[in-house]
């Protein structure tokens, strides 16, 4: 249960205008994680709080016990939440966990608006957000793409198809990631173009080294 000095640790996290202070608090709680001072159960009483900064601590935190009670919570905020601040920890709170068991959350959230609306898929919480759907997306992309990386299945293959000519060449990167990691089926002529024309440097030679693999294995 909280105490009075946790909660102390995290107001001064919150609301500290030190950025040595926060940083402070941080590391305290970080002890008190480690030497078992704060639970699962404390931690998803913290996932609930309004407080945006105390949400994202729990979010790490939780990520970085691999608590097992966290995994169906994690996922329910990742639904709802309107906050690219948030969904981006809880990506990097998916790949601490190490398990495949976020990947529907991470697929469907990822699907393009035109896909959701066929299947007549709405987040919650999106018609009171300041951000529409389309940039909330568009800043998941690449944390979700890491993710993707661990543990896409073929089936992503249509959905990353449409990412190889996406106009952020750091998505384009991870995107050529996944297939090489996950050893995804793409076709010869679309590494080759890539190779040839993209406009990123490390793209063009990432999309190489996986054309010369496809060559060696044929």
């Amino acid at each position: 249960m909280l105490q009075a000095h946790h909660y102390k640790l995290l107001d001064l996290l919150s609301k500290s205008p030190s950025g040595q202070a926060r940083n402070e608090a941080l590391w305290q709680l970080q002890g008190l994680e480690a030497q078992g001072n704060i639970t699962e159960i404390d931690l998803l009483q913290l996932l609930g709080e309004e407080n945006q900064v105390i949400q994202l601590y729990a979010v790490g935190a939780l990520g970085r016990s691999k608590a097992p009670s966290g995994i169906v919570p994690l996922k329910e905020l990742f639904l709802k939440s309107n906050n690219p601040m948030i969904l981006t920890q809880l990506v990097e709170a998916f790949l601490r966990y190490e398990k495949v068991d976020f990947l529907d959350v991470v697929l469907e959230r990822l699907q393009p608006p035109s896909w959701r609306k066929k299947l007549g898929r709405k987040f919650r919480a999106i018609s009171s957000s300041p951000f529409n759907e389309d940039f909330l997306r568009e800043q998941l992309l690449s944390p979700a793409l890491k993710y993707l990386q661990v543990w896409a299945p073929p089936k992503v293959e249509k959905l990353l198809h449409g990412l190889l000519s996406h106009q952020d060449a750091q998505v384009r990167w991870h995107t050529l990631k996944v297939y090489d990691q996950r050893q995804l089926s793409i076709d010869k002529k679309t590494i080759s173009a890539i190779a040839e024309t993209d406009s990123s440097r490390l793209n063009r030679e990432l999309a190489s080294i996986m054309l010369e693999k496809k060559r060696q294995t044929n």
